[in-house]
């Protein structure tokens, strides 16, 4: 009993000195305190059941943490090899005058307004069919399966 203490003690003094970026050291504390309350299993009072609840909501809310740092650096490393990817065809100070990113803002300004007119379009469609007494089709997809 007294080495369980012991090591609850080792473990708070843990705590006091994490730093905040460090979220291997909380996953360690939280696994060693679920060891701790795990020891009482069949007579848990309802503050270790909390306590072990919380140690799994840690655990969890870490887990999520390091999941998505590396689909962030996964991310970062796709945008570095499209970056070169553009320069690689279009390369800066060369006769089109326009670096990589002024291409990108041309084709997503002209994709923004091929989406509205096709807003419109869709609009115009359903206009028709009530003018036609037709039923109405509330969404494209719904049109684009009776045209097939």
């Amino acid at each position: 009993m007294a080495d369980v203490e012991e090591e609850i003690n080792k473990d708070v003094l843990k705590m006091k000195y994490i730093s905040y970026s460090s979220v291997d050291n909380i996953l360690d504390i939280t696994n060693n305190l679920r060891k701790e309350i795990d020891i009482y299993y069949p007579k848990l009072t309802p503050a270790q059941r909390i306590g072990h609840e919380f140690c799994r909501d840690v655990q969890s809310i870490v887990g999520y943490l390091k999941a998505t740092q590396a689909k962030r650096e996964q991310m970062m490393e796709e945008q570095a090899t499209k970056d070169s990817s553009w320069t690689r065809w279009f390369p800066i100070n060369t006769p089109l005058g326009m670096t990589p990113f002024r291409v990108q803002d041309i084709v997503d300004s002209r994709r923004a307004q091929i989406e509205e007119m096709n807003a419109e379009l869709h609009k115009l469609r359903r206009r028709i069919q009530r003018l036609r007494c037709e039923p109405v089709k509330l969404y494209p997809d719904e049109l684009e399966e009776r045209e097939l």
